[in-house]
């Protein structure tokens, strides 16, 4: 927004300041047709040709002259100092319409009071609508929860299916590779799974929460707007007050009551003064409604803030269950890998105890000769001798003991 400087006929310079700055200075009557304007305090430029200050209205005076042009609400400095009179005409210097003080001063006062009304009308609607934002985020903490039952469910059932898991089989008994195996790769694989789900249930939580602290710092600007709002109104309302209390003082100063003032000009100001009373009552009920919903976000804010609390923590522990449930499968892992080895090593004892194991009798009894004598020859003797000593492990293997004939 642009900035500017004033520079009164005196050589006094005033700023920076905004165009809203400017024209609130024109309507006090602080900025005079004869003051110059300039945003670079080089090139300066009258006043009353900013199209953005309203300096639309000259003053009619008695001896023929002409005193403008000026915003029309500088006009009440003028009325309250006794420059000029309610009676006094005032011409639009585009439409040329002329009109009296009384009558421009009470068609501003209208026009404003409508616009102060239509405000207020925006501002209810603006409530209405962080009541429904607030509504919304009630909703979305509930799905939140729900989604967070669920993720429990879930660590749950891995919890049991962890807790069914096959033990390993008691010592002396063969294992089962083939079944530790398959019982294995199915946890495996449903740890797998359930970690894939509680991952995605994690990043899906995150999102939910950051979403629910945008829609959290949207409501407080939208709040802060509000607020800001009412105080505009509130400031409007008291300037229009001062405006009427004046209007009334000139009344009274003048003398002029019923009987010499328009009744036109009266009933009008009646009737603003009602709406003007009227508008006063919906602005405090406006402000009551500002204040309570102002409350029901604080105990939003407070009641999410609770929460995510709540499932932060229950994160940790989701957390803290999720790596006692690794370390649980880490442990059958290693427990499997122990059985095999020890599945293998009595596969090794066992061929080893078969190889070594004696053959059977009918195999170890030697066969007769095919011719044997039936009876010794007389003079000579038949000895048998057996070695004392223990079979090789090469004669075990075959089976059958060495004899030895002399």
């Amino acid at each position: 927004m642009a900035s500017w400087y004033l520079r009164k006929s005196d050589g006094a310079e005033y700023g920076p300041a905004d165009i809203d700055a400017l024209r609130q200075w024109a309507e006090d009557g602080r900025i005079a047709p004869e003051d110059e304007l300039s945003e670079d305090r080089a090139n300066w430029v009258t006043a009353p040709s900013v199209a953005g200050l309203e300096m639309d209205f000259e003053i009619l005076l008695d001896n023929g002259d002409t005193y403008g042009p000026l915003h029309v609400l500088a006009l009440r400095e003028l009325i309250t100092d006794g420059s000029i009179t309610l009676d006094t005409p005032i011409r639009h210097i585009t439409s040329q319409e002329t009109k009296s003080a009384a009558e421009r001063l009470l068609y501003v006062f209208s026009r404003r009071h409508m616009h102060l009304l239509a405000r207020i009308e925006e501002l209810a609607d603006e409530n209405q609508g962080l009541a429904r934002q607030t509504a919304e985020v009630s909703e979305e903490k509930i799905s939140l929860q729900e989604q967070m039952n669920e993720l429990s469910q879930q660590v749950a059932t891995l919890e049991k299916r962890l807790a069914e898991a096959p033990t390993p089989p008691p010592k002396g008994k063969e294992p089962q590779a083939s079944s530790t195996v398959l019982g294995r790769d199915d946890s495996l694989k449903d740890a797998q799974k359930w970690k894939v789900l509680y991952e995605a249930e994690h990043t899906q939580r995150l999102e939910a929460e950051e979403k629910l602290a945008e829609e959290n710092r949207e409501l407080r600007h939208q709040l802060h707007e509000a607020q800001s709002a009412r105080d505009r109104l509130s400031y409007r309302a008291t300037q229009l007050e001062k405006n009427v209390e004046q209007l009334q003082g000139t009344l009274d100063g003048t003398g002029m009551g019923d009987s010499t003032m328009p009744t036109a000009v009266m009933e009008s100001y009646q009737q603003l003064s009602d709406n003007y009373d009227s508008l006063l009552e919906q602005l405090r009920e406006k402000t009551d409604e500002l204040n309570t919903l102002r409350e029901d976000r604080d105990a939003v804010e407070q009641e999410a803030g609770t929460r995510v609390r709540q499932l932060e923590d229950r994160l940790h522990r989701e957390r803290e269950e999720s790596d006692k449930t690794r370390r649980r499968l880490e442990e059958l892992e290693s427990t499997h890998i122990q059985i095999v080895r020890s599945f293998r090593e009595l596969n090794d004892r066992y061929i080893r105890l078969r190889q070594q194991a004696p053959a059977s009798p009918a195999q170890n009894t030697p066969k007769p000769p095919a011719s044997s004598p039936s009876e010794p020859k007389s003079g000579e003797k038949e000895e048998v001798t057996t070695s004392s000593e223990k079979p090789s492990s090469d004669t075990k293997a075959q089976g059958k003991p060495k004899l030895r004939l002399t």
